[in-house]
Parts: C-alpha cells; sequence; structure tokens
C-alpha cells in the first residue's frame, strides 16, 4: 500500500523503486517498510537521487 506521501514522481517505476528501497531497509532494520519514518524515507531517497549515472538495478521493469 502506498500514502500520498510516499509518491515522489508521477511514474509507476518510481513507486516501484521506493517500495523496494524502503522494504529492503525493513529488512535490514527489522521494521515493517511502513513503519520507516518519513526522514529515513527520505534520507534513502536523497542517497540514491544523488547517484547520478548508477546502473538500473531493479532490470528494466518487464517482469
Amino acid at each position: 500500500m502506498h500514502t500520498s506521501h510516499d509518491q515522489v514522481g508521477d511514474s509507476d517505476e518510481t513507486l516501484q523503486v521506493c517500495f523496494y528501497l524502503y522494504s529492503f531497509e525493513g529488512v535490514l532494520t527489522d521494521e515493517h517498510w511502513d513503519e520507516i519514518d518519513e526522514y529515513r524515507k527520505q534520507q534513502l531517497k536523497a542517497k540514491i537521487g544523488s547517484q547520478g549515472d548508477a546502473p538500473n538495478v531493479f532490470g528494466s521493469g518487464d517482469l
């Protein structure tokens, strides 16, 4: 479930990346992705946004 504050862009791809990012963070911190506070979500989004030409680790989206 995505809430409006999780939407950082208009594309489904952006929402998918945030979902995977939050899910991975939740695994690492042993908490549900939806329990991650907004400040930490902003930190994570800023971190991946600053990667510039980083490769697309999530594939082409053709699942």
